[in-house]
């Protein structure tokens, strides 16, 4: 079983099982909690908090004075079937131990009242917590912003972003995600990086990051975030760093599929991870030296905690298990579910335990497991949950003074303690006052300091204070004798004269990495520097693929082609790796336009409401946008699993689940497990199937045609003892996948063409009126931002249009009503020039008026939504949206979603302009920073 958490359940195993394994079900006390752990010698575990202090903790994290920051996830699975889980229970705490003996004491509710939290990261003088699926930022003032309205977005809890981790190099990073945050004068800004993980990450003590996902112990990149260009990060991020075998002390039957052959050994115990979480580098002062930069990794369907140690080689960070059929902890209590742990600011290791007998999702619950959980009384009660710290027994834990108490002076002084937890909040802690004063002691502490971890620390703290030079770079370059250390100063460099000279055989792969990056700047510069390394790298098909990836991603075509013919002159065969990857550009995947015009009118409903469903148990194995995710799944854009004109293949796929190898579009993919069926999933039914497979069957360029709900009824009943996940060979006996199917296009027509006003990159084209609402672009969409005080903002084309057809799509804000402005104007001769027209409301407030046609600044109402409750059921709430608007003469009509809406005939104007609107917020500093989001905005001319 590959996700987050797994359910419990005893099998009563076969007669030739060795052991006993029905241990009892009753409820182990902390203490008696304590006394079943079997832990490496020399170590002991005490608690730091348990119910009722701590009720269903998923999530830890310890602010500048050393508090304890707790997620709950109440309403984690209320029942075996998770109803209830959109109700409003969660909790962030905030836990102390006023004492100073290493047990929390007092428990204070931070937050409450929320959906289903599932991160929290104290830092810039406030809090984000993540509430899928928005981010948001408390500060100490009360102030709420939302950072990002994205953040977990879609899927189940299983596979939505989580961890919330502030980085070395002044991010902060996610798992099950490829963004990262930071903010910068007062500026949140976000970023694209690496998708890493699926739940916990950590990172070591030179800023690499670490993470893994349910059926992989542990991954780690080979470098700091963002180094190696994305084209060629396959083989350095994400490394799987060591064995994924598994020890437990007991039989553990209770996992998905323990019944099939290989995942439980002759005595009835797990062989590999299935619910591998919550990684963390040690990085304390308590334990021996031994396990310094060691991970530790909870397994909670196993009940134990491994041990792995990590060892920096030349090239590069290895792995290896230290024990011999044994593990660091291991447990018989069945509701141990050890979910996260942390390097706490004593230097002891945290382990948070979500305790309870049921912790497996309903989206992938087996009856099997359903069952063995009923019969064993494991289902209730939920509510518990343990922390506990582990520590060992030669060295006394000492409490943390309060860092945020410390001058900037004393902050300085904590980058050079052995324990990483503190030295990483005292940066962040430094960067965020930004005190001129410190800047002499940080520039000498990054040169000269004898702990390459402290001059890292300084110098990346320099960075976050914006107050590194070239000659400081090049000096403490010059003066490293640690390969991290040069690393960094390289890599900081923007200036290309000392850049150029910052060369070591060693950094070679780095130095290729960040060289491209001034094409941006200084092409003809740049170009003698890439040739020399094109020389030396071109043979080497891991350099190649890094100096080709950063080419691909910093330079136009012509400078590629220039490039190419300066390699050739120097020498570069014509045959060699690098040459060959700069033949033809790599095309990013993108998601392509929808085309749904071969379905009929019910079809589309069907296609539209399986995009809800397949972001909810489906989007977090396979992407959202139908590519796979590495090691997790394959991708279904392009599948002929997905769209062979057989539709009883995708149905038994969906049904029962699929186990690997399986081929898709000529390349062989190992499934780390068997994808899960949905055939007993009480979430879901016939219907909810069918609108999963019509999706997906077009969507990404598939165009294979629905799968209604009686295909899949029908075929349900007739394989009903059906028990196991199929195999591609049982499905398709001939070998290798089905051949895809499209539904023939229709033959195009004289129709006018389509013309983008949004070219995904920047507002050109646009112009801003009225109020002073935020208008920016991110990740191809124009995002709106509230801002209070304002009037009603709008976003406008420079070019006026009378008769089109204009198509987008929009995600709001639930707290927002915004609008899509058509044939308006602004005369100054009319209310002091307020921009005034027709409008086409986007309201997801309960009136649901989505659609209908208001007349801004003029006439009020023109087109309302009373009495027409198909139309108003057309807007999804929390979703993307899409709308098409058609003027022509003096008739409007809307649709959202391919169903119809309004159907207005007014002829007060027939031209003006296009516009997005924010609407004004007055003084409710509730609603500051909330996003109204427009992509794919494309107009046809009728006229």
């Amino acid at each position: 079983m590959k996700y987050l958490f797994a359910g419990i359940a005893v099998l009563l195993l076969a007669i030739s099982c060795k052991e006993e394994i029905v241990r009892p079900s009753h409820i182990l006390s902390p203490e008696e909690a304590i006394a079943d752990f079997k832990l490496e010698k020399g170590f002991r575990v005490e608690l730091v908090a348990a119910e009722p202090m701590v009720q269903d903790p998923v999530a830890i994290a310890f602010d500048a004075d050393g508090d304890m920051w707790v997620v709950e996830m109440r309403g984690y699975m209320p029942d075996d079937s998770g109803l209830g889980e959109d109700q409003p229970t969660g909790r962030i705490k905030v836990l102390r131990d006023r004492n100073g003996d290493g047990r929390c004491d007092t428990a204070l509710v931070f937050l409450d009242s929320l959906v289903m939290p599932r991160a929290v990261c104290p830092v810039y003088d406030g809090v984000l917590v993540a509430e899928p699926p928005n981010l948001w930022f408390y500060g100490m003032d009360q102030q709420r912003i939302l950072v990002d309205s994205a953040y977990a977005e879609g899927g189940n809890p299983e596979h939505q972003a989580n961890g919330l981790l502030p980085a070395m190099d002044n991010w902060i990073y996610s798992a099950k995600s490829d963004k990262r945050y930071r903010r910068t004068k007062g500026r949140w800004l976000t970023e694209k990086t690496e998708f890493r993980g699926q739940w916990g990450i950590s990172q070591d003590d030179y800023g690499r990051l670490y993470y893994n996902d349910n059926s992989t112990t542990l991954r780690g990149d080979r470098y700091r975030p963002n180094v190696v260009p994305p084209l060629a990060a396959l083989q350095l991020v994400g490394v799987q760093m060591v064995t994924n075998r598994v020890y437990p002390s007991y039989p553990t039957p209770g996992v998905n599929r323990g019944y099939e052959s290989g995942v439980l050994d002759e005595r009835g115990r797990l062989v590999n991870v299935t619910g591998a979480c919550g990684p963390s580098i040690y990085r304390g002062d308590q334990f021996p030296h031994a396990y310094s930069g060691n991970a530790f990794v909870p397994e909670p369907v196993a009940q134990l905690i491994k041990r792995v140690v990590l060892t920096d080689s030349a090239a590069w960070t290895s792995g290896r298990l230290p024990y011999r059929n044994a593990e660091f902890l291991t447990a018989s209590d069945e509701r141990f579910r050890p979910v996260n742990t942390a390097t706490a600011p004593d230097g002891s290791l945290y382990v948070v335990d979500m305790h309870r007998g049921l912790i497996q999702h309903a989206t992938y619950l087996t009856p099997y497991l359903r069952k063995q959980v009923k019969d064993r009384k494991l289902y209730q009660p939920t509510g518990l949950g343990r922390i506990y710290r582990i520590v060992h027994k030669s060295k006394k834990t000492e409490p943390c003074p309060s860092l945020a108490a410390s001058s900037s002076a004393q902050l300085v002084d904590w980058l050079a303690f052995p324990n990483g937890w503190r030295r990483d909040k005292a940066q962040w802690l430094l960067v965020a006052r930004n005190d001129n004063s410190i800047v002499p002691r940080l520039k000498t502490m990054a040169q000269s300091h004898a702990d390459p971890r402290t001059r890292l620390h300084a110098l990346w703290t320099l960075e976050g204070m914006d107050k590194l030079t070239p000659a400081l770079l090049q000096s403490i370059f010059q003066k490293s004798n640690h390969a991290q250390v040069a690393q960094a100063s390289m890599r900081l460099c923007d200036d290309l004269t000392v850049f150029s000279a910052m060369y070591r055989a060693d950094l070679a792969l780095p130095y290729a990495a960040a060289a491209t990056a001034f094409c941006k700047t200084d092409f003809e510069k740049t170009r003698p520097i890439l040739a020399k390394l094109a020389r030396e790298m071109a043979a080497d098909s891991l350099l190649a693929a890094v100096l080709a990836g950063g080419i691909w991603a910093n330079c136009t075509q012509a400078q590629v082609d220039l490039l190419k013919k300066d390699f050739i002159k120097n020498g570069v065969p014509i045959q060699s790796s690098l040459m060959s990857r700069l033949e033809q550009r790599p095309e990013a995947p993108q998601e392509l336009p929808v085309d749904i015009a071969h379905l009929t009118v019910l079809e589309r409903e069907l296609y539209h409401e399986g995009r809800h469903f397949y972001e909810s148990f489906c989007a977090g194995c396979h992407g959202k946008n139908g590519a796979g995710i590495d090691n997790l799944a394959p991708p279904l854009a392009g599948s002929g699993w997905v769209t062979t004109p057989d539709k009883e293949i995708p149905i038994r796929i969906l049904l029962d689940g699929l186990s690997g190898p399986v081929m898709v579009s000529g390349k062989r993919y190992e499934l780390a497990a068997p994808m899960p069926g949905l055939r007993h999933n009480q979430a879901g039914n016939d219907g909810t199937m069918a609108k999963i497979l019509t999706f997906i069957r077009n969507s990404w360029g598939n165009r294979a045609g629905a799968v209604h709900v009686a295909e899949v009824s029908r075929l349900r009943i007739a394989t009903e003892e059906h028990t196991q996940a199929y195999t591609a060979a049982g499905l398709w006996p001939a070998g290798g996948e089905p051949a895809p199917y499209m539904v023939p296009v229709a033959p195009k027509t004289n129709t006018p063409k389509w013309r983008s006003l949004f070219d995904g990159k920047s507002l050109k084209g646009w112009r801003q009126l009225g109020g002073n609402a935020i208008y920016q672009v991110e990740n191809g969409c124009i995002v709106g931002m509230t801002v209070p005080n304002s009037p009603n903002s709008f976003l406008v084309t420079e070019k006026p249009y009378s008769d089109f057809i204009l198509e987008l799509e929009v995600r709001i804000d639930t707290q927002l009503n915004s609008g899509i402005q058509i044939r308006s104007n602004s005369d100054p001769n009319y209310q002091n020039g307020v921009f005034h027209g027709y409008q086409v409301e986007i309201d997801p407030s309960p009136r649901a008026w989505s659609g209908g046609i208001y007349d801004e600044s003029r006439r009020g109402w023109l087109f309302d939504l009373k009495n027409k409750p198909e139309a108003q059921a057309a807007f999804r709430k929390n979703d993307w949206n899409h709308y098409r608007i058609e003027a022509k003469g003096d008739r409007i009509r809307t649709w959202i979603n391919d169903i119809p809406v309004a159907d207005l005939r007014d002829s007060m104007t027939c031209c003006g302009y296009i516009g997005l609107q924010v609407h004004s917020i007055g003084e409710d500093t509730t609603k500051l920073g909330k996003r109204v989001i427009w992509r794919n905005i494309r107009l046809q001319k009728l006229d």
